[in-house]
């Protein structure tokens, strides 16, 4: 795919097999009947993102990953009717257009579980809706040693009009520091196995 540009000094090219070879790859990797939710945020990071969809979509991914809400009503935009994951905590305003849109948001407050709700009433549908929990970058999530308290109110949204579809952790330092992994993927489990 290279830049039409002239003038362009450095560009990537990606070869749509070789996408293809390493999505499959990384499936094994992980187990082979595992769900793969590729992240193409930012514009599939400046790859264009019609493309590496219309690459990737006869792998049958589980779901697509984005940044925001405008990337998910994009691709709705480009017909994708698989689940698309909002990965990142919503601004207050965006939660009805992200339930208007059948997106999956990620949820990592208590105050953006009420917003979630007020969209689901609101617009008179139904929503899905991940978790995001810290295990130790800092960044966002509920708090893994809290979970006890969260993940009750939680749960008991999830039998509402909004479903619970998963949660997810960021391993803040995979590539530096391997010893990391282990210790928040324990860290999610134990989280986790504290909600009642």
């Amino acid at each position: 795919m290279p830049s039409s540009d002239r003038r362009t000094r450095a560009w990537v090219e990606v070869r749509a097999e070789a996408l293809r070879r390493n999505y499959r790859s990384v499936r094994v990797a992980a187990g082979g009947d595992v769900g793969m939710i590729p992240m193409v945020k930012a514009d599939a990071y400046g790859l264009g993102v019609d493309r590496m969809v219309t690459t990737l979509e006869p792998e049958s991914p589980l779901a697509w990953g984005v940044a925001t809400v405008q990337e998910g009503c994009r691709l709705r935009e480009l017909g994708v009717e698989r689940p698309i994951l909002v990965v990142t905590p919503l601004p207050p305003g965006s939660y009805p257009d992200a339930v208007a849109a059948d997106l999956t948001v990620c949820l990592s407050s208590l105050d953006g579980l009420r917003l979630l709700g007020e969209a689901v009433a609101r617009l008179a549908r139904a929503a899905t809706f991940q978790v995001e929990v810290d295990t130790g970058m800092g960044r966002s999530g509920f708090d893994w040693r809290q979970a006890a308290q969260w993940g009750p109110v939680v749960a008991d949204r999830h039998r509402s009009a909004m479903r619970w579809t998963g949660c997810f952790t960021h391993l803040h330092s995979a590539d530096e520091d391997p010893k990391t992994v282990p210790v928040q993927w324990q860290r999610l489990v134990d989280g986790l196995s504290s909600i009642p």
